[in-house]
Parts: structure tokens; C-alpha cells; sequence
């Protein structure tokens, strides 16, 4: 899924409670399966066998349930449980209707499309 606008990962990690590591000034331009991802996606792993496909994968985001010690210049978003992270599909979909997403003073705001 594409965003309609890129989405800063400072925001996602915010909304996802996760520690950043690596680039924190990126921004996602869609999530998708690991089989689909393109450059500047967010994707998620949840399982050690994963990890590998997931860091050698086009992926520039990951949701990841811990450090590794190569991320291979991507950017991890850290949680201790991805699958629940990835309920953030569902709020991308509705940021959809947004003209643009921002965090302001520790705050997320968003615009709504009219």
C-alpha cells in the first residue's frame, strides 16, 4: 500500500511505541508484505528465521522485535510485539484521508481531507 504522502518515521515509531535505530530523519512511503516491498517501505518481522529476508529484502523500514546486529543501513522500529505493531496498517489507511500528517510539540496532527 502506497501512502499518499510520506509518513516521517519519528511519526510511526510515536504512534507504534518503538525505539528507533538508524536513519530517524526517513519517512515511509507505503507498507507491504516482504514479497512486495519497494525502496522507502515499511515492513514487519516478528521471527529470528525472518530476519534475514527482511534486511537483505527492498525494504527501508523495519518492525522488528529486536536489535540486530547488522540492520544493513535500515532503519529498525523496536517492539516487542511487530504483529501488534502492524495494527498500524489500519491507521495508515486511514491517514489516507488526511492531507498531511505532522508532529508538532510531541503531538501528532493531521489535517483532514476535505
Amino acid at each position: 500500500m502506497r501512502f499518499e504522502t510520506p509518513v516521517p518515521v519519528t511519526t510511526i515509531a510515536q504512534l507504534i511505541g518503538a525505539d528507533l535505530k538508524g536513519n530517524i530523519n526517513g519517512s515511509a512511503t507505503g507498507i507491504n508484505e516482504i514479497h512486495k516491498v519497494e525502496n522507502g517501505d515499511l515492513v514487519f518481522v516478528d521471527h529470528p528465521k525472518y530476519y534475514s529476508t527482511c534486511l537483505n529484502s527492498a525494504a527501508t523500514f523495519i518492525i522488528i522485535n529486536k536489535e540486530v546486529e547488522d540492520q544493513k543501513g535500515k532503519t529498525l522500529l523496536i517492539v516487542d510485539e511487530p504483529d501488534m505493531a502492524l495494527s498500524i496498517r489500519s491507521i495508515f489507511e486511514m491517514i489516507r484521508i488526511f492531507d498531511f500528517v505532522t508532529e508538532q510539540k510531541g503531538q501528532i496532527v493531521a489535517a483532514v481531507h476535505n
